[in-house]
C-alpha cells in the first residue's frame, strides 16, 4: 500500500514537472527506485561471494611476524635487553587444499543458487514497482480525462442554458426549464470539482 502512494506521488510530480510518457517513466523508476537498487547491489555483492569461494581452489601464501619480550631464551634470534630477551618472529606459509570434503565445489554451487534467488528477486521487485507505476500513470490517464469531460459536459450545459434563457425570454419556454437545467449546470459543476 505504500508503494502504491509513493508510486503514485513519484509518478504525479515526474509528470507534472517533465510530462514524461509511461515508458520513459519506467525507465527511470528501473534506474532510480531504491528498493530496485537495494536487491541490484544485493545480486552484486553475491557474485563477488561467490568469486570470494572460488579462492578456495588456489593456494594461500601467509606471511607474519612478531616482536616481543620474552622472560626465557627461546631458540630463534634474541638480543638480552635487561632481565627480558627481545625476540623477532618471522614466517612465512604457503598451503595448497588438496581435498576439503567437496565444501569448495559445493559452497560455490549453493551461491550460485543463492544468485538465482537474488536475480528473481531483482525482478520481482522490478515487476512490482513497475505495476504500481502503470496502475498509477493510468490512474492519472482516467482523472485528465475524466477532467476534460466534466469541463466539456460544464460548457455544453451553459451553452444549452443561455440558448433556454433566449427562449424564454422570446416566450417559447418556461421558468421551468431554465431551473431545470440551472440544476444540471451545478450538478456538472460539482462533479468537475470531485473529479
Amino acid at each position: 500500500m505504500i508503494s502504491k502512494i509513493v508510486a503514485t506521488f513519484f509518478l504525479f510530480l515526474l509528470s507534472s514537472l517533465m510530462a514524461l510518457s509511461l515508458e520513459e517513466s519506467a525507465l527511470y523508476t528501473l534506474e532510480n527506485h531504491p528498493s530496485i537498487l537495494e536487491k541490484k547491489y544485493s545480486l552484486k555483492s553475491t557474485y563477488q561471494e561467490k568469486n570470494i569461494l572460488k579462492s578456495g581452489y588456489y593456494p594461500k601464501v601467509n606471511l607474519s611476524s612478531g616482536v616481543g619480550v620474552a622472560k626465557e631464551q627461546i631458540i630463534p634470534y634474541y638480543r638480552s635487553i635487561g632481565s627480558g630477551v627481545t625476540r623477532y618472529d618471522t614466517t612465512l606459509t604457503a598451503s595448497l587444499n588438496l581435498f576439503d570434503g567437496y565444501y569448495t565445489s559445493n559452497a560455490i554451487e549453493a551461491q550460485s543458487y543463492t544468485i538465482d534467488v537474488a536475480n528473481y528477486q531483482v525482478k520481482e521487485i522490478s515487476s512490482q514497482t513497475l505495476l504500481s507505476l502503470a496502475q498509477a500513470y493510468i490512474g492519472m490517464m482516467k482523472y485528465k480525462k475524466n477532467l476534460q469531460i466534466s469541463s466539456a459536459n460544464i460548457a455544453m450545459h451553459q451553452k444549452i442554458l443561455e440558448k433556454l434563457k433566449v427562449k424564454v425570454k422570446q416566450g417559447f419556454g418556461t421558468e421551468s426549464e431554465v431551473e431545470f437545467v440551472e440544476v444540471k449546470l451545478k450538478f456538472a459543476q460539482v462533479n468537475h470539482n470531485v473529479a
